[in-house]
């Protein structure tokens, strides 16, 4: 018989949202864990949460640029304005800092291309 899994759903605290999120801890303790850092009462959806990033028709393009970076260990990694990730991905691209210089830049770009209307 598998170990007991403690499922919890987050729902977004803005008025009016109805997005939720779902969580399945290994442990009581780990869901309590996860309480601590993030109160239910303080959970917000991305859409809330970091309203600039998601995309919309009044936010058409998102831009995003990291640089190769050294460590204060030493390592390369990529980041935005100090060190984060090794490695970066996303639909139909990966990149490792260590295979590039230190200054080397990687930039994302989403943009909406909205089909043309119907009504012509």
């Amino acid at each position: 018989m598998g170990r007991r899994r403690w499922p919890f759903r987050y729902e977004c605290n803005h008025p009016g949202c109805t997005e939720t999120a779902h969580h399945e801890f290994r442990s009581l303790a780990d869901l309590k864990r996860q309480l601590s850092w993030v109160p239910k009462d303080k959970w917000f959806c991305v859409r809330h949460a970091q309203a600039d990033e998601v995309l919309s028709n009044a936010n058409r393009l998102r831009v995003c640029e990291m640089t190769c970076l050294i460590s204060d260990a030493g390592g390369k990694f990529w980041g935005i304005d100090r060190p984060t990730s090794g490695f970066v991905y996303g639909p139909g691209f990966k990149a490792f800092a260590k295979d590039f210089r230190p200054g080397t830049r990687v930039r994302v770009t989403a943009e909406l291309i909205m089909p043309e209307s119907d009504d012509a």
